[in-house]
């Protein structure tokens, strides 16, 4: 019997001993939450290839733009995030001048006017001169942050 009567007496001693470590490890997971938050990202940067347009866009089955993909469709409704980067990456010096204003026409417009946080980043390694040739879509394409055959300037 005294078993018994000394069992309640420290199931009443632990409770409240537990329902205090319980206390203590929610405010603590609280806090982690609020520093996480805290951390975000302001700035995201997406990069494409001159063989990969799917990073950031939509194709139809005849690989015509439809849109902006969903990943820069997230990250644009995003309100923490102020700025989406698009950098071009690889070698572009297979479209030459002639393709370069379907670029600017097909990806990089439809991009850019698909919200204000999207910009330019990185550079095109187009053919040199073939830049030159398409003087409206070049400059175009510096005015919204992107270089062209940088590499090449000294």
């Amino acid at each position: 019997m005294k078993f018994n009567k000394s069992i309640p007496y420290k199931i009443k001693r632990i409770l409240p001993i537990l329902g205090l470590a319980g206390l203590s490890t929610i405010s603590s997971c609280s806090k982690e939450d609020d520093l996480i938050n805290l951390d975000l990202q302001e700035e995201i940067t997406i990069k494409f290839s001159d063989d990969e347009f799917r990073t950031v866009l939509i194709l139809d089955e005849k690989q015509r733009t439809v849109g902006p993909n969903e990943a820069i469709m997230y990250y644009v409704a995003q309100p923490e995030i102020k700025t989406i980067y698009i950098e071009p990456i690889g070698n572009w010096y297979g479209y030459r001048w002639n393709f370069i204003p379907n670029i600017r026409k097909t990806i990089l417009e439809p991009l850019i006017n698909y919200s204000p946080k999207i910009r330019g980043k990185g550079n095109f390694n187009f053919f040199p001169g073939d830049a030159s040739r398409c003087p409206e879509d070049s400059l175009w394409i510096t005015q919204q942050g992107w270089t062209i055959n940088q590499q090449l300037q000294r």
